[in-house]
């Protein structure tokens, strides 16, 4: 399963699609929720290509494009935490262990 998959996985089983970008929660916090859930490092790009990949809406957060310009710092979606799913994840703190 490549990471992507598992942010696939974890949007599918622990967000809730909304009709409305959600500017509550970033593509950067979303992807921690994966990390700490999939207990291995998650990219930002790898977030986002997921979502981008189920076909939710997006919307930038102005910032500098760094490299690709499909990658802004943050993106937003159309998706939100599910509050009564995502309490049972064993929040810790995710260190990087690979590239």
């Amino acid at each position: 399963m490549t990471k992507i998959d598992i942010c696939k996985t974890f949007i599918k089983e622990y967000c809730i699609k909304t009709d409305r970008i959600n500017y509550n929660n970033s593509s950067y916090g979303f992807k921690h929720m994966v990390e700490n859930w999939a207990g291995k490092y998650i990219s930002n790009d790898d977030f986002i290509d997921a979502c981008l990949e189920l076909g939710l809406l997006h919307e930038d957060l102005p910032g500098k494009v760094i490299g690709n310009p499909k990658y802004q710092y943050n993106k937003y979606f159309n998706i939100r935490p599910d509050k009564k799913k995502i309490k049972n994840i064993k929040w810790k703190y995710c260190q990087v262990l690979e590239a």
